[in-house]
């Protein structure tokens, strides 16, 4: 099984708008019935995503965790 998979994105990867979603933390609290929670387990996924992401803040992250991850969508 593929473990550390870092899902980067905006509001639709953290999954805006959903039922479960909460914006009182939004670095915590993504909605599992996001289109990452479909295609990986939630425990395989690191989700940094969050509304409002933009390109320069999703390549800032993904150096961040970039030596923490096997894949990165």
């Amino acid at each position: 099984m593929l473990n550390n998979i870092l899902i980067l994105g905006d509001s639709h990867t953290y999954g805006d708008g959903l039922s479960d979603v909460n914006h009182n933390k939004p670095w915590q609290e993504h909605s599992i019935q996001s289109w990452p929670y479909f295609m990986f387990y939630a425990e395989q996924i690191k989700n940094k995503s969050y509304p409002g992401n933009c390109n320069d803040i999703m390549s800032y992250t993904l150096a961040r965790y970039i030596d923490t991850v096997k894949l990165v969508v």
